[in-house]
């Protein structure tokens, strides 16, 4: 039975993330409007510790997007991953490896399943995708969300399972960098 396997049963697996303390990367203000720092920057660079810090249990997904959602700064602590045949001068000019802990692929229902399958399984994971294409995986990540709420009726081990984390650029008011082509305004 599958439910007899300990891997199915993410809510005794789950171990919560070694977090570095997010007061660390306040951005310092003097004056109003004197300077400017990239949110997403910082969120990046916060990522990427936590990611350094929980290496075993942590990952970002997002359809091939991670450097124009301006989250680049997590390569630092891991490449996405790439698991086909490698040429002359792929690692030396794009940030893939086979033992990458960023997940990108051109398809946001595989991403959608690889993320619910990695929390269901105990493990912590981020989400990012365009507002346009989240309409892509809400037929996923609904069904996934009644089915938790389900067990939770009926089986009290799956309280514990890690949530699925969604980041969803850009905002409504600042469409950068496919300006008109992904707009939405029902999110």
């Amino acid at each position: 039975r599958i439910t007899a396997n300990l891997h199915a049963n993410g809510g005794k697996l789950c171990v919560p993330l070694d977090l570095p303390r997010f007061q660390d990367y306040a951005v310092e203000v003097k004056v109003p409007a004197s300077t400017y720092s990239s949110p997403t920057g910082v969120l990046a660079t916060f990522l990427r510790d936590v990611m350094k810090r929980n290496m075993t249990n942590f990952r970002v997904f997002g359809p091939d997007e991670t450097a124009p959602n301006k989250l680049q700064g997590i390569y630092p602590a891991s490449n996405k991953t790439w698991m086909a045949e490698f040429f002359f001068d792929d690692t030396a000019t794009t940030e893939i490896y086979t033992n990458g802990r960023v997940m990108e692929m051109l398809s946001e229902h595989t991403l959608e399943g690889w993320i619910e399958g990695y929390a269901l399984t105990g493990r912590h994971g981020l989400f990012s995708t365009y507002e346009s294409f989240v309409h892509v995986i809400d037929s996923l990540f609904n069904p996934h969300c009644k089915w938790l709420e389900s067990c939770k009726q009926v089986l009290t081990r799956h309280t514990t399972v890690t949530p699925l984390t969604l980041r969803i650029p850009p905002h409504a008011w600042r469409q950068t960098p496919n300006r008109y082509t992904t707009q939405d305004p029902r999110i």
